[in-house]
């Protein structure tokens, strides 16, 4: 497909887009972030017995028990914090935007661990406000309305690297408003409740249980996995997510390449 704005044309390569989504699996036995116990898969038990066909039942119809939030790429809405509990039906926009992919390094110097404050701990590897803003200064401000960070190092399972209160709250101050990253949180897992960068996203101060206003649409997207296709550059962003009534649902971030176009239709060279 293509279109013009600002005075330039791009195309995005519908036919190549890459999929994101960590695939939800059952029963692994795997560890699971924040300690939640492993999804579960369970055959409907009917009247007529269990809806398995390996069992001598006609269908299979599953049960499925799992927690978005810990179990495989996920979005979640301001409805996490919020007393309203607003879900993705209240709040989601399903539709194309444009957005970036940026890669950024991780810090664990003393300037990171003072942005980070409470919620640091010795060892820990941020994401700092600076690491943002260099990323940013390659990105096509048209491509801002979604927004994937690659991290390096994204840090062990045990201690995954965080963004900072400060670095989400520049995202909110560019006008991102679909935000993706392979991290299991935003935030330090056990930060003592304080989730400053879930807040700062959402332009919500601390202790605060309500998104502002202009932030009440934006989406979090987490545990997601970005394989080497995915470059840093402009892309169009397919976020497809079930129309489920809860804060957080399993989804699908699928970017189509975009490239820059001669208004002659000659594409331009890379």
């Amino acid at each position: 497909m293509s279109w013009e704005a600002d005075g330039r044309r791009y195309e995005a390569a519908i036919a190549a887009g890459i999929d994101c989504a960590r695939p939800l699996r059952f029963d692994t036995g795997a560890p699971v972030p924040f300690a939640a116990p492993s999804a579960l898969r369970r055959a409907l038990d009917l009247a007529t017995g269990p809806a398995d066909v390996r069992r001598g039942g006609v269908v299979n119809a599953d049960r499925l028990d799992i927690v978005p939030h810990a179990h495989g790429t996920h979005t979640e809405t301001f409805g996490h914090l919020s007393e309203g509990r607003e879900t993705l039906v209240d709040v989601f926009d399903p539709r194309l935007v444009p957005a970036s992919v940026i890669t950024v390094e991780a810090s664990s110097d003393v300037r990171a661990a003072e942005e980070a404050g409470p919620s640091w701990a010795v060892g820990d590897l941020v994401v700092t406000r600076s690491a943002l803003l260099g990323g940013l200064a390659s990105c096509d401000p048209s491509f801002l309305e979604g927004f994937a960070v690659r991290i390096a190092p994204p840090g062990p399972p045990d201690a995954p690297t965080y963004l900072t209160g400060a670095a989400a709250s520049l995202l909110g101050e560019r006008g991102i408003l679909h935000l993706v990253l392979e991290l299991p949180s935003i935030d330090r897992p056990e930060d003592g409740g304080r989730l400053a960068a879930h807040r700062a996203f959402w332009g919500m101060d601390a202790g605060s249980r309500s998104a502002r206003p202009d932030r009440r649409g934006c989406t979090l997207t987490e545990m997601a996995v970005f394989p080497p296709s995915l470059r840093d550059g402009s892309y169009l962003l397919d976020l497809q997510v079930p129309p489920i009534d809860s804060d957080a649902a399993p989804s699908r971030p699928v970017f189509y390449p975009v490239r820059t176009a001669r208004m002659s239709g000659r594409p331009e060279p890379p």
